[in-house]
């Protein structure tokens, strides 16, 4: 029996649809360096690899409670300090509680965006540079919680 190139998926071969030539390089070809947008918190940059890299996107995790979103809020307070639209979603906790979280710290001034959602279909209007996140919350169908409470979390 002969073995097919392609895997069948339904009635349509994946080897049917024919994509463009993709350019090649090579690990010593020289390109400018994107342009990055540095946050101030050197240790965060330095992580970014000099700073945040337009239409990228930065995955933080870890642990409950280490301090993901209040870096990420951190963060955010200080790129829009500098200038750039910043909203700040949360999907693990109600707005007051992140403004309590801002206050604390001496952000309660800096022009970030609040929302607060869990529902991944939701969407707040686009900011024209970045965007951080650190919740890896969303609600799933039939999941009823309050923002701020454990069933939150438990819905994702």
């Amino acid at each position: 029996m002969r073995r097919q190139p392609f895997e069948v998926v339904g009635a349509l071969r994946l080897g049917a649809l024919r994509g463009k030539p993709v350019p090649l390089s090579d690990l010593a070809t020289r390109e400018t360096p994107p342009p990055r947008s540095q946050s101030g918190l050197e240790e965060f940059d330095r992580v970014l690899g000099g700073g945040l890299v337009p239409a990228s996107a930065i995955l933080v995790g870890g642990d409950p409670g280490i301090g993901k979103s209040t870096l990420l809020l951190q963060a955010a307070a200080s790129f829009a300090r500098k200038g750039l639209k910043c909203i700040y979603v949360s999907g693990e906790e109600a707005s007051s509680q992140v403004r309590m979280r801002a206050q604390r710290l001496g952000l309660a001034d800096a022009p970030v965006r609040l929302a607060t959602e869990t529902n991944l279909r939701n969407r707040a209007p686009r900011p024209r540079h970045h965007r951080l996140g650190a919740d890896d919350v969303g609600r799933q169908r039939g999941v009823r919680a309050r923002l701020g409470q454990p069933g939150a979390r438990r819905g994702a």
